[in-house]
């Protein structure tokens, strides 16, 4: 590859990578629809297209955040790659996601319920690249850990919530803590 083909490529990633973290590409391609993003850069740039299902409730909004393959940096304040959040719209919905080069990455996918920017772990939902079996804590880095080629490399994420009951039982559960 030239240095000016090499130089395009990089500028289309950049600005594929810009419109999505700012918000103005917005989710919700259908199952056998390729990434938008792959059709305005070159088609070797890699990008995930995310196929998010057992979405609880519509509202709020779906975050997708890439981290790399090192175990330390995982799920750490400040050491995501990218960043891509748009609007609920389905129980199961695709979301577009530049990554930054082919490679190892990890990935976690967060429902925001009330659309606060915040994690809140006892009402809202959460799925992981690979969909490893999940405990009381994060799951093992090497277990999220997926490869990711030029073009479009596809992964499924099923949402998880800690609590799944009625509101009822989580009334319940809270005063039970209490």
């Amino acid at each position: 590859m030239t240095m000016e083909k090499q130089s395009f490529v990089g500028t289309v990633a950049a600005i594929a990578a810009f419109v999505s973290l700012t918000g103005m590409f917005v989710g919700g391609l259908s199952a056998t629809a390729a990434c938008p993003i792959e059709e305005q850069a070159d088609a070797a740039a890699p990008v995930l297209l995310v196929h998010v299902s057992g979405v609880k409730k519509i509202e709020g909004n779906l975050r997708a955040q890439i981290y790399s393959d090192n175990a330390e940096e995982w799920l750490e304040k400040g050491k995501k790659l990218v960043r891509v959040e748009v609007p609920v719209r389905d129980h199961s919905q695709d979301m577009c996601v530049p990554l930054p080069h082919q490679g190892s990455f990890a990935l976690v996918v967060l429902h925001d319920r009330n659309a606060n920017g915040k994690a809140d772990v006892f009402s809202e939902g959460f799925g992981f690249s690979n969909n490893p079996e999940l405990g009381l804590g994060k799951p093992d880095h090497e277990k999220v850990i997926f490869a990711a080629g030029s073009g479009t490399t596809t992964m499924d994420v099923s949402m998880n919530y800690l609590l799944s009951g009625s509101d009822e039982k989580k009334k319940h559960h809270r005063a039970r803590r209490r």
